[in-house]
């Protein structure tokens, strides 16, 4: 189960970026069949599929990853720490006791009271991969990034979550 963990921790933004594909197209100027000028929407992952002709239920998927990826994974992860909230926050190690064995790579670098940090990080982690392809504009994305950066380095500044803060 710790490995399991483990793997999904780090490989959920790259495992959502990829659900965010689904979603977003490039589009082109065309002509239809009456010789009126009409946009294209392909899909930006595989340009040989129409956007516009994509069925229901592979939307209705690609949405239900959303559900489970981006938001469900971090959420559980939440849900888990947030069970074991007083063992972490009383331990007295880095790992805490052979209990706390199996979710310890969640917490062990940061202070007892700081054990969401790893959940923080993750959201920052998802916001600057997959949350970027919902914004057209790459101006608009540069933008976010720079804002969501700054956000968690000065949260990071000011909270000092780190177990030892001499190697801050």
């Amino acid at each position: 189960v710790k490995y399991m963990l483990l793997m999904l921790y780090f490989g959920i933004a790259t495992i959502s970026t990829i659900v965010a594909k689904a979603f977003q197209y490039t589009e082109f100027d065309g002509i239809d069949s009456n010789g009126e000028p009409m946009k294209e929407r392909f899909l930006t992952a595989d340009m040989t599929i129409d956007y516009d002709t994509i069925p229901f239920s592979m939307k209705f998927y690609a949405w239900l990853m959303v559900v489970c990826f981006p938001i469900g994974v971090p959420s559980t992860f939440f849900v888990l720490l947030h069970s074991r909230r007083e063992e972490i926050e009383e331990r007295e190690t880095r790992l805490g006791g052979p209990s706390l064995d199996t979710i310890a790579f969640f917490f062990r670098f940061y202070t007892p009271r700081r054990w969401r940090t790893s959940i923080y990080d993750l959201v920052r982690r998802l916001a600057l991969s997959a949350l970027l392809l919902s914004f057209d504009s790459l101006t608009d994305q540069i933008i976010f990034a720079l804002f969501v950066s700054t956000f968690f380095t000065l949260w990071w500044r000011e909270v000092s979550p780190s177990w030892d803060e001499s190697s801050d």
